[in-house]
């Protein structure tokens, strides 16, 4: 995998993981 993918990916997640504690 590239490492701007594997960045964008770990990117992803830590939107994902803040939006979830927004919403919470």
């Amino acid at each position: 995998m590239n490492p701007a993918a594997n960045r964008l990916l770990d990117l992803a997640a830590f939107i994902s993981s803040v939006f979830r504690l927004s919403i919470r």
